[in-house]
């Protein structure tokens, strides 16, 4: 029987002799659009509750996704009305603990907390004197906490001025922002190195295609 010549795949080989690196996301990286989503999901849900009736059990569960249980509680207690047929939520123009109307633009702030794993997502909206709802203005706090690897909404707050220790988390992030902006001025001399990298990639491909070839031929023949 004939020797079989077994060659190492090129991309391997490659892997192996350039010594790549490679990158993993951290599992508890959520992002901003993400976070949005939540929220705006969690407020259509709130608003679902509005169209039909429903047992206390169907009501609970379509919550239960996206809000904790104090706060779901809360919510319930406020704004769910017995019928004869069931429960269901009446709407109301400033019906307590719904998710506010944030605009989801550069004016709704995202702070991460990461000593007490929460997430402070927060807009400030301005004085209305027209309309249903008339107010001076005052900021909408809504918290969200991390359950078993879910984040749920845990607090919504109201008030006329940030809390302390929300001023230093942002005061913490633009901090934070400021080095990173700063370490990316020195990402051209990495990018550099990053296409003098690929350029040996391609060497090391031309180099092997012949030896690779040869191999072959050395299977057919025996």
């Amino acid at each position: 029987m004939g020797t079989i010549v077994r060659v190492i795949p090129i991309f391997l080989f490659i892997l192996i002799v350039c010594n790549l690196p490679v990158r993993a996301e951290s599992m508890n990286s959520i992002s901003n659009q993400v976070i949005f989503s939540l929220l705006q999901k969690a407020f259509e849900t709130q608003v679902s509750l509005s169209n039909d009736i429903q047992s206390y059990e169907e009501v609970n569960d379509v919550l239960s996704p996206y809000f904790e249980h104090q706060y779901k509680t809360r919510f319930l207690l406020e704004n769910l009305y017995k019928e004869e047929d069931g429960y269901i939520v009446y709407g109301s123009d400033f019906a307590m603990y719904y998710v506010p109307y944030f605009s989801y633009t550069d004016d709704t702030k995202v702070l991460y907390d990461e000593r007490k794993n929460r997430i402070y997502v927060y807009e400030y909206f301005k004085p209305s004197k027209e309309g249903p709802v008339l107010h001076d203005g005052y900021f909408a706090i809504m918290t969200l906490e991390q359950n078993e690897e879910v984040w749920k909404i845990s607090d919504l707050m109201m008030d006329k001025e940030l809390s302390e220790d929300l001023i230093e988390l942002e005061e913490q992030m633009v901090k934070k922002q400021t080095k990173i902006d700063q370490r990316s001025l020195f990402l051209k001399p990495t990018i550099l190195q990053n296409v003098d990298r690929i350029e040996k990639l391609s060497l090391y491909r031309a180099l092997l295609m012949p030896l690779t070839t040869s191999y072959r031929i050395l299977e057919m023949e025996y």
